[in-house]
C-alpha cells in the first residue's frame, strides 16, 4: 500500500510524515525538502510544491504538491531531505517512501476487464481497497498477454510503416473473428513514399472501384491490396534506399466488446496471480510455493484454454 496517494491533477491531500532515526527517535528537522523520482527515471522530479517543518520537537514534516506535480499518474519513489544540525540527512533511513498518482477518471485508459469485476470474483469487499493499487496493475499487466494470442481486443489506431515491393501487406495487429467476437477493422489512411514525396492512396471498399492510386482492406485477413484501374493489383512502391520505409499505414482495430471467454481469462489469470501470492499457513511459504502439479506460467493453463475460441493464427509483416 502506498504511503501516500493522491489524484491526477490535485493538490490534496497534504503529504505529512514523522521523521525518525532507526532506533525510534524522533529527528528534529531544521529544514526539509521533498524528493519523488519515477522507479524508470534516472533523475528526480522537478517538483514545484512546498515542503516544510510542521514542528521541529516532534518531527513532523509536510508537502503540499503543485498540480504539475501530480499531472502523470504512476507510482514514484520519495524521501525526505532534511537538514539535522546543520547536516543533511535522507529519511526514512531505510527504504524509500511510495507515492501513488491515481489516473483521473476522465483522462484514465481503457482497461480489459473493471476493477469491480475483479474484487467480486476474488470475494473482496467493494470498500477494501487494500489491494486496489496491485489489482490495477494486474489487469493493465495480463492485457499484453492476452493480446498476444487473440489480437488487439481494446480498440486500439496503429500508426506503421511497412516495406513495398509487393501487392499485398499483412498488417502487424489484426483483430480476431473468432466465436463471440465483435471486430473493428477500420482502415483509415495509406500512403507511398517516393524519396520525399508522398502519394496517398484512395480508400476502395472493391476492386471494381479501384483506381491507380487506391487500397483495399481486408479485416478477417488483416491485409491491404493495392489496387489499380480495372480492378487489378499493382505493387506498392518500394523506395531504393528505404525500402522498409516506402508504405505508411493507419489504422484502427479492436473488439467492439471484450468477448466473455477473454474477460473469464483475464479474471481468472488475475485471481491465480493474487492468490499464488498468498500465504498457505505452513510457515513462510506461499501458495507459488505450494505448486506441485504445474511449473509457475504467465498465463495459467485453463485461462489459454479460454481464449482458444479468439486465438488467431500469427500474422508475418
Amino acid at each position: 500500500m502506498a504511503d501516500f496517494t493522491i489524484d491526477q491533477g490535485q493538490t490534496l491531500p497534504i503529504f505529512e510524515d514523522t521523521l525518525s532515526y532507526s532506533n525510534g527517535k524522533l529527528a528534529e528537522p531544521e529544514s526539509v525538502k521533498f524528493v519523488m523520482r519515477s522507479p524508470t527515471g534516472t533523475e528526480p522530479l522537478n517538483l514545484k510544491g512546498t515542503a516544510a517543518v510542521v514542528t521541529k520537537a516532534a518531527g513532523t514534516v509536510s508537502f503540499t504538491p503543485s498540480a504539475s506535480d501530480t499531472a502523470v499518474p504512476g507510482n514514484y519513489l520519495a524521501n525526505w531531505e532534511a537538514k539535522i544540525a546543520g547536516s543533511p540527512m535522507t529519511f526514512p533511513t531505510e527504504g524509500d517512501l511510495w507515492v501513488q498518482v491515481q489516473p483521473s477518471l476522465t483522462a484514465s485508459e481503457a482497461m480489459i476487464v473493471g476493477l469491480p469485476e475483479v474484487k467480486d470474483h476474488l470475494f473482496l469487499p467493494s470498500t477494501d481497497h487494500t489491494h486496489d493499487a496491485t489489482l490495477e496493475r494486474f489487469i493493465k499487466g495480463v492485457r499484453p498477454l492476452i493480446e498476444n494470442l487473440t489480437g488487439p481486443i481494446l480498440p486500439t489506431t496503429y500508426d506503421e510503416w511497412y516495406e513495398g515491393g509487393h501487392s499485398t501487406i499483412a498488417l502487424r495487429h489484426v483483430p480476431s473473428y473468432g466465436y463471440g467476437a465483435s471486430p473493428i477493422f477500420v482502415l483509415m489512411a495509406v500512403s507511398e513514399y517516393r524519396g520525399p514525396i508522398e502519394y496517398n492512396l484512395s480508400l476502395v471498399p472493391t476492386p471494381t472501384q479501384g483506381s491507380v492510386y487506391s487500397t483495399m482492406g481486408h479485416g478477417e485477413l488483416g491485409t491491404i491490396v493495392r489496387r489499380t484501374a480495372g480492378g487489378g493489383t499493382y505493387a506498392f512502391w518500394s523506395d531504393p534506399s528505404h525500402p522498409q520505409q516506402s508504405v505508411h499505414v493507419v489504422y484502427h482495430v479492436g473488439q467492439e466488446q471484450v468477448p466473455e471467454n477473454v474477460n473469464m481469462a483475464a479474471i481468472e489469470t488475475i485471481r491465480w496471480w493474487f492468490e499464488t501470492t498468498q500465504a498457505v499457513g505452513r510457515g513462510s511459504l506461499a501458495a507459488a510455493d505450494n505448486e506441485t502439479m504445474r511449473p509457475m506460467v504467465a498465463l495459467p493453463y485453463h485461462a489459454e484454454a479460454m481464449l482458444a475460441p479468439t486465438r488467431r493464427p500469427p500474422v508475418c509483416a
